[in-house]
C-alpha cells in the first residue's frame, strides 16, 4: 500500500488515474471512498478477483509456467500462487525491479531516511506529515482539492529546507577532512625537519654510538646526558629501536 501512497512515479501515476477510472465505473455514485482501509478493501477484493481469473486459465495449461519449470523451485511448485504472482515476487525479490517506487513518502526526512538526499517530495508526503489530513476530513471536495493544492506549492521551499539540511552536515564533513589532512601534512614536515635537526646534531657530535668504547667516549664529554637523550630519541622515534645496544666489551 505504500507503494500507491506515492505520487511522484510515473507509472504510480498511470496506475492511480485508471483506478480512479476503474472505480468510478464499477461503483457509479458509490466511488468516493473516503477511507485508507476501504481503498484497500477494494484493492484486495479486485486482486482476488484477478487471481481467480488467472488460476482459471492456467488450470487449461498442462505445461509448467515460469518458474515452476525450473527445478530449483520444486519446493514452491505446491504454492497456492498463480505462476504470474509468482515470477512478480521473484523477481521483486532478486532484482528489485520497483525503481524509484522504493523511494515512497518516507523520505521527508535525512534523520529517518537517507534517500531524502534526492531532494524530490511527492504531495503525499506533505499531505500526510503536515497535518492536514485530519483536517481535510471535515471539508468537502473542492476545499480539499484546494489544500491539495496548497500543499504542493510548498514542496519547493521543503525542498530547498532539506537542500540546507543536508549540505551543512556534509560542509563540516568536508572541512573536517581537509583539517585532519592539513594537519597531518603538516606533522610529516615536522616529523622530517625534526629528524634532519637530530641527526645533523648526531653527526655534528660524531655520529651514533655503536660500541661501547664510543659510548665512554660520549660520556666523558661535554653535556653526555643532552648527548644520549638526543641518541635515544632518534634510536626510538626514527629507528624504531626500543633499547641502545652496543658492541664491545664490558
Amino acid at each position: 500500500m505504500m507503494c500507491l501512497m506515492s505520487d511522484r512515479d510515473a507509472n504510480m501515476k498511470l496506475f492511480n488515474k485508471k483506478m480512479l477510472q476503474y472505480t468510478r465505473d464499477l461503483l457509479g455514485s458509490d466511488s468516493t471512498i473516503e477511507f485508507l482501509h476501504c481503498n484497500a478493501h477494494f484493492l484486495v477484493a479486485m486482486a482476488d478477483a484477478t487471481e481467480k481469473g488467472l488460476k482459471y486459465q492456467e488450470s487449461a495449461i498442462v505445461e509448467k509456467l515460469g518458474r515452476d519449470k525450473n527445478s530449483a523451485f520444486h519446493r514452491f511448485s505446491s504454492c497456492n500462487e498463480t505462476a504470474v504472482c509468482k515470477i512478480i515476487r521473484t523477481a521483486s525479490d532478486v532484482f528489485g525491479p520497483r525503481g524509484e517506487r522504493l523511494f515512497g513518502d518516507l523520505d521527508y526526512s535525512m534523520v529517518k531516511r537517507r534517500t531524502a538526499s534526492i531532494y524530490l517530495h511527492s504531495t503525499v508526503n506533505m499531505w500526510k506529515h503536515n497535518g492536514t489530513t485530519t483536517i481535510s476530513k471535515i471539508k468537502s471536495s473542492s476545499e480539499r482539492r484546494a489544500i491539495l493544492e496548497s500543499a504542493k506549492k510548498n514542496a519547493k521551499k521543503l525542498k530547498l529546507k532539506n537542500k540546507a539540511a543536508v549540505k551543512a552536515p556534509r560542509d563540516a564533513v568536508k572541512r573536517k577532512t581537509e583539517l585532519n589532512e592539513r594537519k597531518k601534512k603538516e606533522k610529516e614536515i615536522d616529523d622530517k625537519d625534526r629528524q634532519a635537526a637530530l641527526l645533523t646534531y648526531l653527526l655534528s657530535q660524531g655520529g651514533l654510538c655503536h660500541t661501547k668504547e664510543e659510548l665512554d667516549a660520549l660520556m666523558s664529554g661535554p653535556q653526555p646526558l643532552q648527548r644520549l637523550k638526543v641518541e635515544m630519541r632518534f634510536r626510538k622515534y626514527y629507528m624504531k629501536a626500543s633499547e641502545l645496544r652496543l658492541t664491545g666489551k664490558f
